[in-house]
Formats: structure tokens, C-alpha cells, sequence
């Protein structure tokens, strides 16, 4: 594969390493203004690298976009990157994909925009850092999370106690409030379809599938958690704005600190429902006086690396359980993990494994190994001209479990009589020797 990558800071080198990394083996020119950040880029990453403005049909040109498979415009510019995206895809780039953080942009409040202006996918990186955080903050109580179909669907694998509500009955049967289903059930190693399994034991694991906010519910109800929660969050910026505002409509209180007084008096207009404190994030007097010891968790979603380190190590030595952090520059997170910040995630991690999971590998969309387990889930979408096909029709390998189908950003529960259409992307859990012969059977029923 041939990747063209349009600007060489954080989030474009950290995309080129993983491009040129050995599991994918990519081809990569990366293409910046500044030939001192190329020279840095040079250092880190295996890649060619070429100086010149990325809106320039010469240097387009040069780069070679007219034959790219994936061209990624990652600039600090949102106008920058769209020209410079819509420009490749008119040179003929096969894939074109732009960072554009302006919700303005978008027509939903989806992380992933399809088709704008004629580029492949926009991608709104504070609103994927909102979704991993989130994601990171339910992953807390779980075995598992990962989201899917541009987090559309939500998989969540769950252990069953002795207190759960659902022991001692059929997987079948057990309706669990909030989830639209239980995909699967994970005994032995091995995920097993829920018609098997007559009785739920202390020890099973389930696979719920649904939306994401459906999924949250079902996971209150079976770890017995009704109760909301309280949440702070250090700093209110375009990240800690988004975070709150989800978080008020599903936890107990929703703290924001944040230094700026001009925008402390815009996130009380805009998050009626939060209370918002002017004050530095990293002042032992202040988070005592907010009770920091009493937050279920902590988000430090500071523009600056240092002080969410400093306010997440604060609030752990305080007495918080868990604290998360939006991490800015790549190689920081490990510093986190190694000091006991449970969670991280930044710009440049997610924007490069969104990236990944949009390059299609012969169907394939995204892939993720179960833990512990026998099977892998694996995201397909069927080619634009699939007709005349139902769920029951499609005749899985033995061993494969349809979980989801995701179409125009909806769930679908998989029903055996649910007519699928192109571009519809399949969810299944499957043996990992199970994946060249799907991609041989969807291959068939989409002709």
C-alpha cells in the first residue's frame, strides 16, 4: 500500500509509524512545510519524506497522490486539510481522509464524517478522544469494550457473578434492560451462541451488543450499579466541553475546573446542569476544597501534558480510584500507565487507529481478539451492489456468530429475516482460521 501523509507533527508522524509498521507495511511519503519537522520525522519513522505546501497541484503531484491508495491531511488546519484531502481525491487517491475539528463541519455529531465535499471521511479528533475516554471510563468495570462501525456499535464482554440478575437462567431468554441483545456467551474459552447455553453460570461471560448508550445501561443493571456517579474533570476545554455535557445526562454530578475565567463563564451557559469552578487543576488546596476524594473518577483534559499528569497523580494520592488523561504527545502515555493513570488517550492514538480501521483488508474493517478466548470480532461491509440477501441467507462459516449490523449509523439487531444492503457492515465474533473463508462467502453473496 502507498500512503501519502500531508503534515509532520504529532498526529502525522504517529500515523506514519503505524502505517510503516510490519502489520501493515505501508509505503509512506509524508509531506510538511517545515523541513525541520520532516528531519524529526525522519528520526522516528521509516518513511520518505518531501517539503512543500500539501494545497499545491505541483506538490500533490510530486508526492505521488494520483496513485495513492490513502492520502491523510493532518495539519493543524481544517482548511488546510480539506482543500488539500478534496484536491487528492480529484488527482485520483483511492482513499482520502482529513482531520477537521470544527463541529461546524459536520452535519451530525458523529466523530466520523462520510463523503464531505468529496473526501473519503473527516475526522473530528477532540470528539474521538471524547468517545475513547468514554470508552475508557466503562472498560473500568468490564472485561472488555471496543466500538465499531464509527462507534456505532458497542461490544462489551461482562463476567457473571453470584449476584447477577441474569444467573441460572438461558442466555436465550435472559433480557437484560437497556441492551438490545446478548450477542453471545464466552464458556471454556470459547464463545458459544446463546441458544447453547441452557444456564448462565457464576464465571460466564456475556458479549452484549448494542449502541453505545444502550450498552452503558445494560452494564449499570448487571454489575448492580444503579446509582450515578460524580465526575470531575480538570479543564474545559473543546474535550472537557463535550465530556461534560455527555456525562450530565447520565451521572450524579458533573464537575468542571478550569483556569480561564472568560471560559469559565461560557461553560456555565453552556452546561447549566455542571458545576463549573475557575482554579488550577493542580492545586492540592483547591481539590481538596471540591472534595476530590469523593469523584468515582477523574478526567484531566488540560491542553498541556504536565498539568494532567500532575492533577491526575493529585487526585489518585487524594483518594481517587480511577483518573483518566487526554495525553498530547506521542510516547507520553506510557509515562502515565507507568506512574498509575488508568487510562489515556490522545489525538494522535485515536486519529491513527481510526484511520486503520477504515482501510478495508478484502472486507475487512477492523478486527479484535477476544481476551483469553478463541475468537476474534470482526467488522465487514458488503460491497456497494449486494441485493436480494437476508441474514439467513448469508451461511456463516460453522463457528462464526452474525452479532450486529450497523447501516447509516443505526444498529440493527440481526434478526433472521433482516434484508441486508450494500454497504451494510457485519459484526461477527469468529475463529480466527474462520476469516479467509468469510471473506470468500460475503464475496459470493455480494456478486
Amino acid at each position: 500500500m502507498k500512503a501519502v501523509i500531508m503534515g509532520a507533527g504529532e498526529s502525522g508522524v504517529h500515523l506514519a509509524r503505524r502505517l510503516t509498521a510490519d502489520d501493515v507495511g505501508a509505503d509512506v511519503v509524508l509531506v510538511d512545510r517545515d523541513p525541520e519537522a520532516l528531519k524529526v520525522a525522519e528520526e522516528v519513522a521509516d518513511v520518505l519524506t518531501m517539503a512543500g505546501d500539501i494545497t499545491h497541484f505541483q506538490v500533490q503531484r510530486r508526492a505521488g497522490v494520483a496513485k495513492a491508495d490513502l492520502v491523510v491531511a493532518l495539519t493543524g488546519s481544517d482548511e488546510t486539510n480539506m482543500v488539500a484531502a478534496g484536491l487528492a481525491a480529484q488527482a485520483g487517491a483511492l482513499r482520502t481522509m482529513a482531520r477537521a475539528d470544527s463541529h461546524g463541519l459536520y452535519r451530525s455529531p458523529m466523530a466520523v464524517e462520510v463523503g464531505a465535499l468529496g473526501i473519503g471521511h473527516l475526522l473530528c479528533a477532540s470528539r474521538l478522544v471524547d468517545r475513547e475516554l468514554r470508552r475508557l471510563i466503562r472498560a473500568c468495570h468490564a472485561d472488555w469494550v471496543e466500538d465499531f462501525a464509527s462507534y456505532t456499535i458497542r461490544t462489551l464482554l461482562l463476567t457473571v457473578t453470584d449476584s447477577s440478575p441474569v444467573l441460572g437462567r438461558s442466555a436465550a431468554g435472559a433480557r437484560v434492560a437497556g441492551a438490545e441483545h446478548i450477542a453471545a456467551v464466552v464458556r471454556d474459552r470459547v464463545v458459544r451462541p446463546p441458544g447453547e447455553i441452557a444456564r448462565l453460570e457464576s464465571g460466564d461471560q456475556l458479549l452484549l451488543v448494542g449502541s453505545p448508550a444502550d450498552i452503558s445501561h445494560s452494564q449499570h443493571q448487571l454489575l448492580g450499579t444503579l446509582r450515578k456517579r460524580r465526575a470531575v474533570l480538570i479543564g474545559g476545554g473543546d474535550v472537557g466541553a463535550q465530556l461534560a455535557a455527555t456525562l450530565c445526562k447520565t451521572e450524579r454530578r458533573v464537575l468542571v475546573v478550569e483556569r480561564d475565567a472568560q471560559r469559565c463563564q461560557q461553560l456555565a451557559e453552556l452546561l447549566p446542569q455542571a458545576s463549573v469552578v475557575q482554579g488550577d487543576g493542580t492545586s492540592i488546596a483547591l481539590l481538596t476544597d471540591q472534595q476530590i476524594h469523593s469523584a468515582d473518577y477523574v478526567l484531566a483534559v488540560t491542553r498541556s501534558d504536565e498539568a494532567n499528569l500532575m492533577a491526575s497523580l493529585l487526585s489518585r494520592d487524594l483518594g481517587v480510584k480511577h483518573t483518566f488523561s487526554i495525553v498530547h504527545r506521542h510516547g507520553y502515555a506510557d509515562v502515565y500507565a507507568h506512574l498509575g493513570v488508568h487510562g489515556t488517550a490522545g489525538p494522535h492514538e485515536v486519529v491513527a487507529k481510526t484511520v486503520l480501521s477504515l482501510l478495508p483488508e478484502g472486507g475487512v474493517m477492523a478486527r479484535w481478539q477476544l481476551p483469553d478466548c478463541s475468537h476474534e470480532v470482526v467488522e465487514y461491509q458488503l460491497d456497494a451492489g449486494t441485493r436480494d440477501l437476508t441474514v439467513e441467507g448469508l451461511a456463516a462459516p460453522p463457528g462464526c456468530i452474525l452479532l450486529a449490523v450497523a447501516r447509516d449509523h443505526q444498529f440493527l439487531r440481526p434478526t433472521h429475516n433482516l434484508a441486508l444492503q450494500g454497504r451494510d457492515h457485519l459484526l461477527f465474533a469468529q475463529p480466527h482460521h474462520a476469516r479467509k473463508e468469510m471473506l470468500k462467502r460475503l464475496a459470493k453473496v455480494s456478486r
